[in-house]
């Protein structure tokens, strides 16, 4: 192995010209690294802003379940039966409201998520759920509460010669028809299982 010894003063020329190749050649790498290093920072601030605009993680209270397809969360509350407005007043002291079911789609994840539970369809009366749906004035709209205020009945797909009964004024989903729509005397006695929901999108 051969080993040069060179000045002092032939070292610095060395290492001005490394400098100099490190600076050269058509490109700064300093400068280039530094615009990277700002670029990073950049992407961060943006998260960081996306993060503060979304807000913090939105979670169902305890006893619901979140479906983001959807946007709400969902409890189905089988273990004590109620008339409508008990059901109503239960769900509105959870903040929610009894359950809107406004497209195609949502109605079948309900439909899902009933027999999910272990209730026949078609089966027993007892086994069909109440849903915010009411009469007012005449027509079929949902009722508000903490999660929403009432707004029409928009999607309203009836089991045959459903909805128009005069003096029943409560929708419910009748396991008789396969947990399809149906409209119900709001009577004391007449208890069934109901489904709450919340809105958080």
């Amino acid at each position: 192995m051969k080993v040069t010894i060179v000045s002092p003063a032939t070292a610095m020329v060395v290492i001005l010209g490394i400098s100099a190749s490190f600076v050269n050649g058509g490109v700064n790498w300093k400068q280039e690294f530094s615009k990277c290093d700002n670029s990073l920072t950049d992407v961060k601030a943006q998260l960081a802003q996306c993060k503060k605009q979304q807000g913090p993680k939105k979670e169902c209270p305890l006893g619901f379940s979140l479906n983001q397809t959807f946007g709400s969360c969902y409890n189905f509350v089988t273990q004590e039966k109620m008339n409508w407005i008990n059901a109503l007043s239960f769900c509105n002291a959870q903040g929610a409201n009894l359950v809107a079911i406004e497209t195609q789609e949502e109605l079948t994840f309900i439909r899902e998520e009933i027999k999910s539970r272990g209730f026949a369809s078609p089966g027993e009366s007892s086994d069909s759920f109440y849903t915010g749906g009411t009469r007012i004035n005449g027509e079929w709209q949902w009722i508000g509460g903490p999660s929403w205020p009432t707004k029409p009945m928009e999607f309203a797909p009836w089991y045959i010669n459903e909805g128009s009964d005069e003096d029943e004024f409560c929708h419910i989903l009748w396991s008789p028809f396969d947990h399809l729509w149906s409209d119900y005397w709001c009577f004391r006695d007449n208890i069934f299982n109901f489904i709450c929901e919340i809105k958080i999108n």
